[in-house]
């Protein structure tokens, strides 16, 4: 595994600005909302920070809030990160996560258009991620 999670309220002023200025930089401006409330203070306990173990510097972020059996959940990795396979892997490292903490199902995930356009990226991870949860869908894919 190529990457590790740890929670917002663990990060160190450094690496915040970091991803501060790498969450407003301008090829960002068309990205979901993650990207702009991570830093609020009502959300620290639900906000998680994705590291590249190679540098350890922060190149994603996760969400998750609401009940155990239809979890919310959303988002972000760095544009020059993207189309890499890290995305699999952080999904995957999530579910184990969510798993951990009692999750048992996620909430319908919205995928937002990315630049206008489809964003096929985000729907294979969210069926990725739906899959950890939901049996049927592995039998689908093996199956259908």
């Amino acid at each position: 595994m190529r990457i590790k999670i740890i929670k917002r309220e663990n990060l160190n002023e450094q690496k915040r600005s970091y991803l501060r200025d790498r969450t407003t930089a301008d090829e960002h401006r068309d990205d979901g909302e993650l990207c702009r409330t991570w830093e609020m203070e009502s959300l620290a306990s639900f906000i998680f920070v994705v590291f590249l173990k190679e540098n350890n510097m922060p190149i994603g972020l996760l969400y998750r809030g609401g009940p155990p059996t239809a979890t919310s959940v959303s988002w972000w990795i760095d544009l020059p990160l993207r189309r890499r396979g890290i995305g699999n892997e952080m999904v995957d490292l999530f579910a184990t996560f969510l798993k951990g903490e009692g999750v048992t199902g996620i909430a319908p995930l919205p995928i937002e258009p990315y630049q206008g356009r489809q964003n096929i990226a985000s729907e294979k991870l969210a069926t990725r991620l739906r899959k950890h949860f939901d049996m049927r869908l592995w039998d689908e894919t093996l199956h259908g």
